[in-house]
């Protein structure tokens, strides 16, 4: 009876622990973006975004709870290589803007570590142009061959996501398998209930922020 009393007394405390600690790690009920309400779809993943450093804002003052964000922006190549070197080369992106140097265009270090990596394969690598869907999955994809990560769906399931893919026969040969990755994974959905990808169309600022927190 002792003992069961000990175990119920370490369950309750260590259930109280885990309630504190979740609690503690609750986003913050103020937006730091005028344009991005806590009621906005995506305000907690863009909260996410800012916190981690990624994603900064296109106006205003952040720090002070005053930026503008611009969610229904198009996003563009140079900005998502951006995000994604800040997250996942960080200390290269870091090391390649001291290559470049100060004078070369804001995105060129990103540009450069993206390169080194070989997250550029496959992918149109038109910098200022917007960025398609097609591009994204290919750059997700060659950040997971650089990382080595283990969780890519094998090749089995990969060609069960061929056919949950509405639109796959009309996704160019040099995109398929990181379409199908990508959305095996839930990374990137389809754009009706009926799973078309809709590769050639562009996602925005706060689509890609939703992006980079599940890759993430």
């Amino acid at each position: 009876m002792k003992k069961r009393m000990i175990s119920l007394i370490l369950s309750l405390t260590l259930l109280l622990s885990l309630s504190v600690s979740a609690f503690a790690a609750a986003p913050t009920t103020q937006s730091h973006f005028t344009d991005v309400p806590t009621s906005h779809w995506a305000y907690t993943q863009i909260e996410r975004a800012y916190s981690d450093g990624v994603i900064a804002g296109t106006a205003g003052n952040a720090a002070n709870y005053t930026g503008v964000f611009s969610p229904s922006g198009t996003l563009t190549e140079a900005q998502f290589v951006t995000i994604m070197t800040r997250a996942f080369f960080n200390d290269e992106l870091e090391a390649a803007k001291k290559v470049v140097g100060s004078n070369a265009k804001w995105y060129a270090a990103a540009q450069k570590d993206a390169e080194d990596n070989k997250l550029l394969t496959f992918v149109q690598g038109k910098m200022d142009a917007p960025i398609t869907r097609y591009d994204m999955a290919a750059i997700m994809t060659n950040i997971m061959d650089a990382k080595e990560f283990s969780g890519r769906p094998g090749a089995t399931k990969i060609e069960e996501t061929f056919y949950k893919i509405a639109d796959f026969k009309s996704i160019p040969n040099s995109y398929q398998i990181s379409v199908a990755s990508v959305f095996a994974m839930g990374l990137i959905a389809g754009t009706d209930s009926k799973g078309t990808f809709s590769g050639a169309s562009y996602m925005n600022r706060a689509q890609a922020a939703v992006v980079y927190g599940r890759m993430k």
